[in-house]
C-alpha cells in the first residue's frame, strides 16, 4: 500500500493528539461516540483533529499530501454539522436542501465502485428459511414493513448483501439462514463507496477523493452511546430516533433524486470494533446496499432478476 492514508493510519495511532473523545484514533470506523457526549460535539472535534493530522502529513510527506485541499475538507465537516443542526431544529426540509447544494458540489469526489461478478452473502436470522423468496428484499406491497435503516429511509425497501460470511453475522446474528448470490452475467452495478477500496490502496486520485470526502463517509460510521466501560454499545430501550441515520439517509435521498446512474452504495459495518479496513476473504467487513426501485412491480422483479439465487442454508 503506497497511499497517503494508510501512512495517516499509522500517524494517529502515533501521537495523542490524533484521538478521538472515545481515546480510539480518529482514522478508527466505526465512530464509537461515549454516552453523554453530543454527536454534534463529537464530530466537530474528529473533524478538527482530521485537519490537523492532514497538517501534520503536508509537513511529514509533501510530496505525497500536496493535492490534499484542507480548506475545502473544513468546509466539508462544518456543512455536516450545519445539517444536522437544523435537523435537529426541525427544519428538515432546509436540512435536507443543504445537503443537497453540498452534493452537487462534491459530487466530482464521489468515488465510485463497479460491481460485476463476485459472490455476496445475505442472511436472515430465522433458522430453516426454504424459499429463495424469503431471502428478496421487502416487495412494494410490504413497503409497511420497512423500517429505517443506516442507507434506507422508513417505507423505503433496500436489498443489502455482505462481501463475506463474516460480515453478515456481524451485521444479523451468528446463527440463522444464508444465501449465496452474485450478479447475473454482464450484470453491473455502479455504487458510491465508502471503503477504503483496492484501488484506494495504490495512492492516486481514488484515494484522495476518499480524504477529501472523509467528513462525510465518516458520519455515515456513527455508533452513538458507547460504554467506555463495558466497551459497547449500551441504548437506550424503545429508541424512537435514531440521529446516526440523518447524513446517510440524506445521502441516500440525494442519489437517489440527482443520480440514478448510482445503484447504491458499498460500506462497512459498524458491528465490528476492531475493524480491518484492508481485510480479505473472511475478514472483509463490507457491505452492500443495492436500491430496489419500488415504483413498479415489474421494476422489482426486473432487480431480483439481475442476481443469481442459490439455495438458503443454516449457518
Amino acid at each position: 500500500m503506497n497511499g497517503l492514508y494508510p501512512l495517516m493510519i499509522k500517524e494517529a495511532q502515533a501521537h495523542q493528539e490524533y484521538k478521538s473523545l472515545n481515546g480510539r484514533d480518529i482514522l478508527d470506523f466505526p465512530l464509537h461516540i461515549p454516552m453523554g457526549i453530543d454527536l454534534v460535539v463529537f464530530l466537530d472535534d474528529t473533524f478538527d483533529k482530521y485537519c490537523l493530522l492532514l497538517e501534520h502529513m503536508k509537513k511529514l510527506h509533501g510530496a505525497q499530501a500536496v493535492n490534499v485541499d484542507i480548506d475545502c475538507i473544513k468546509d466539508l465537516g462544518s456543512a455536516i454539522l450545519d445539517v444536522l443542526k437544523l435537523f435537529r431544529n426541525g427544519q428538515i426540509a432546509e436540512a435536507y436542501t443543504s445537503f443537497e447544494q453540498r452534493g452537487v458540489e462534491i459530487y466530482d469526489n464521489f468515488p465510485i465502485w463497479e460491481m460485476k461478478g463476485g459472490e455476496f452473502y445475505r442472511m436472515r436470522k430465522d433458522r430453516n428459511i426454504k424459499r429463495v423468496s424469503q431471502m428478496y428484499p421487502l416487495p412494494p406491497e410490504l413497503r409497511y414493513l420497512s423500517g429505517g435503516m443506516r442507507f434506507s429511509i422508513p417505507g423505503y425497501s433496500c436489498l443489502y448483501i455482505g462481501q463475506s460470511k463474516n460480515v453478515c453475522k456481524k451485521e444479523i446474528s451468528e446463527t440463522g439462514s444464508m444465501i449465496d448470490i452474485k450478479p447475473g452475467e454482464n450484470v453491473e452495478f455502479n455504487l458510491i463507496d465508502l471503503t477504503f477500496s483496492e484501488d484506494m490502496q495504490k495512492g492516486g486520485e481514488e484515494e484522495l477523493k476518499f480524504i477529501h470526502l472523509w467528513p462525510l463517509i465518516a458520519s455515515c460510521y456513527i455508533e452513538q452511546f458507547y460504554c467506555l466501560r463495558g466497551n459497547r454499545v449500551c441504548p437506550p430501550e424503545n429508541i424512537k430516533f435514531n440521529e446516526k441515520y440523518v447524513i446517510p439517509q440524506f445521502l441516500t435521498t440525494f442519489i437517489r433524486k440527482n443520480h440514478n446512474d448510482i445503484n447504491g452504495i458499498r460500506y462497512y459495518t459498524v458491528k465490528d470494533k476492531s475493524l480491518d479496513a484492508f481485510g480479505i476473504g473472511e475478514k472483509n467487513m463490507k457491505n452492500i446496499v443495492i436500491y430496489v426501485d419500488s415504483s413498479s412491480d415489474q421494476s422489482y422483479d426486473d432487480l431480483i432478476k439481475k442476481f443469481e439465487w442459490g439455495e438458503p442454508y443454516n449457518v
